[in-house]
Parts: structure tokens; sequence; C-alpha cells
């Protein structure tokens, strides 16, 4: 996720949704935000296969569950490169018998030791979705600590359809950025890179949802009105 100025976030924002209108995924605009309430806003469905950023995610999950675990052998052998991949695997696994709140603290605060690092610096690229391996060696930006933690829950056995990684917009800072949101009993939860706090999706009302996605689907969170 790359920081901008206010204006580009909104600008980014009417972009996806007139992208998703010209690909006939959604009907004309009415406005560009909706009104959250405590819960994390459903949003609406949006077909994944037209949907951009979904690619980027499946190749996320392809790099991901495809990975050769010789490579991490190669990796504990090799005693000048840190096996920090192994080394989060083998963390979560610690969680296991963990309560699920627990199991969000630790996360959380794990993945937020990373190293933040834009993607212009690290990768050369403007938007750069990566995998936990690259994640974990290199650094990366929000949607990043979002994609490991998403991955680290699904891991210890959280369903998919209890999470979701948002790109949304920080009112306060005035830049875009991402999260991982987990329902978890009657409340929606953040995992957040700027803080090793687990709090409530009411208590951030300064965030405003652009698009959500997990394994399962991808939803859009601005105000449309279809023609039909």
């Amino acid at each position: 996720m790359v920081f901008v100025n206010h204006s580009s976030i909104i600008h980014r924002s009417l972009g996806v949704v007139i992208g998703l209108m010209l690909l006939g995924q959604v009907g004309s605009v009415s406005t560009v935000y909706a009104s959250y309430g405590d819960a994390f806003p459903e949003g609406r469905f949006i077909r994944t296969e037209r949907f951009p950023a979904y690619s980027k995610w499946l190749q996320v999950m392809e790099k991901d569950w495809a990975r050769d675990a010789t490579d991490e052998a190669t990796c504990a052998r090799n005693l000048g490169r840190p096996c920090r991949l192994l080394n989060w695997s083998r963390f979560v696994e610690s969680l296991r018998k963990e309560d699920p709140a627990e199991q969000l603290r630790s996360i959380n605060s794990y993945i937020n030791q990373t190293r933040f690092i834009e993607d212009r610096d690290n990768w050369g690229a403007k938007d750069y979705w990566a995998a936990p391996a690259e994640f974990l060696t290199r650094g990366g930006d929000c949607e990043d600590y979002a994609i490991s933690k998403y991955l680290s829950l699904r891991q210890l056995g959280i369903p998919a359809e209890q999470l979701r990684v948002v790109v949304l917009e920080d009112k306060r800072r005035r830049v875009a950025h991402a999260v991982l949101v987990v329902e978890l009993g009657e409340e929606s939860l953040v995992l957040d890179n700027l803080s090793d706090r687990v709090v409530s999706w009411s208590e951030v009302g300064h965030y405003r949802p652009l698009y959500s996605l997990n394994e399962q689907s991808a939803w859009l969170h601005v105000k449309v009105r279809d023609r039909l």
C-alpha cells in the first residue's frame, strides 16, 4: 500500500468504483462513502475474476501455499541467513492451544515487529503484495502485514469467512491504509500494523473501508445505485 495524500486517496477510491462500472460490476455511483456502525459492514459483493486487486491476492495465495518446504531446510543449514519463515511458522504453531483472543493479540504483535518499508523502496513497484516468505525477509507495507496476519490465523484454523483484508482510507492521517478485520463472536476486531492492541471496529471510526477480500470473495464498501 502506497501512502498518498488525501486528494489522491479520494481519487483512487473513485477510480476503483469507475473501473468496476466499466467492467459491468456495479451501477452508477450515488455517493462515495457509506455510514458505518459498530460492526464491520458487509459491503457489496463483486465478481472476483474481474477485480484487479483480487488478482494480486490470488498471486499471494499461490506463492504461499505452493512454497516448497525444502527451501526452509536449506535456510536452516545456512547460518548466515535468518530463517524467518520457519520461525514464523513455529511461532504460529506455538499458539494452537491458546484461546482465539490471545491468538489474535500474539499474531498482531509478532507480525508488527517486521520492518515497514514502502513498495517503491522495497520492490521498485508502485504496489506489490508480498507473501509471508517475502515480507518476513524483506519487510513490507500495510497490506503485507495484513496478509501475513490473515495467513497466520488461517494456519491456526480460523475460517476464511471470519477474516477480511481491508483496504481503507485513514481520515486522521489522510492516507490509504490496510488492516485485517476478524469476526470473533459478536465483535469485529482490527489487527493493525500501527498498534499492537487489538481493538473493536467501533474504536476506529476514522477508518473508511474502500474494499475488502478473503479467499472466498471480495466486497466493495462504497454506495452504488444499480442500473437495473
